[in-house]
C-alpha cells in the first residue's frame, strides 16, 4: 500500500491510544474521505486494506466506549497501545484475555448486550489483524 494510503494508520493509532469523542469523529471523517479520494486505479488490496482500517477503528471505539460500562478498561489499554505500535501478536493475545474476562462475567440484566457487542469487536478486531497483518503489523510476521 502506497505512504499515502498508509498515513491514515497514524489517526488511527491516536485513536486506539484514546483521544475521546471528538478525535473518533474527525478519524471518520478522515478514513471516510480517503476511500471515497481512492484512485480507480487503486488495486482491490489497497482498497480492502482501507475498508479493514475503518472497520478496525470503528471496532476499537466501540471497546474504548464499552469499558465504561465494563471491568475491561485496564485489560484494552495494553491492546490499543500495542495497535499503534504495529505489534499485533500482542494484541491478539491482550484481546483474548479480555475476551475470557467478559466470558467469565455473571450474566447481569444490563451488561449482558454490552458483553456481547464487546466480545464481537474483540473478534472482528482478531480477524482483521490477522487477515492484513502485511498492513496493520510492524514487520508482517508479527
Amino acid at each position: 500500500m502506497s505512504n499515502d494510503a498508509r498515513s491514515g494508520l497514524l489517526p488511527r493509532a491516536r485513536l486506539a491510544a484514546g483521544d475521546g469523542s471528538r478525535r473518533s469523529r474527525d478519524w471518520k471523517r478522515r478514513i471516510y474521505a480517503r476511500l471515497i479520494a481512492l484512485p480507480n486505479s487503486a488495486v482491490p488490496i489497497e482498497r480492502a486494506q482501507l475498508t479493514a482500517a475503518v472497520t478496525a477503528g470503528a471496532e476499537l471505539i466501540h471497546l474504548r466506549r464499552a469499558a465504561h460500562f465494563l471491568p475491561i478498561g485496564p485489560g484494552l489499554e495494553p491492546a490499543f497501545i500495542a495497535v499503534a505500535e504495529g505489534r499485533c501478536m500482542f494484541v491478539a493475545e491482550a484481546l483474548a484475555r479480555v475476551d475470557r474476562v467478559l466470558a467469565a462475567m455473571p450474566v447481569q440484566e444490563g451488561t449482558v448486550k454490552h458483553v456481547v457487542r464487546a466480545r464481537a469487536s474483540i473478534l472482528t478486531l482478531t480477524e482483521i489483524l490477522g487477515q492484513h497483518a502485511i498492513y496493520f503489523c510492524a514487520g508482517t510476521q508479527q
